[in-house]
């Protein structure tokens, strides 16, 4: 009777292991799949951050060009019948 009782109780302690492993790959399991979400969650704003960067640069230099060109149409030239190496006619 000791052997059936001993080998009765291993059974039931070799029961309860598999059940917390069952349980354990069920939460691993979870886990991967809310893992792969945020993932590619992650994924989507990285590309959405780096089109709006891109977006952003192209803007910046527009700007760039647009205050060069308005630099150049503001500086003066010079008449050149009010330059002083121009000798006077008169």
């Amino acid at each position: 009777m000791k052997v059936k009782e001993r080998n009765e109780d291993v059974i039931q302690v070799m029961k309860n292991e598999c059940q917390s492993m069952v349980e354990e790959n069920d939460q691993m399991r979870t886990e991967v799949k809310t893992s792969k979400r945020q993932n590619k969650l992650l994924s989507v704003a990285l590309t959405k951050a780096e089109v709006h960067e891109e977006s952003l640069q192209d803007h910046g230099n527009k700007i760039k060009v647009h205050k060069n060109e308005v630099i150049k149409s503001t500086i003066l030239q010079p008449e050149l019948n009010l330059s002083p190496f121009l000798p006077l006619n008169g």
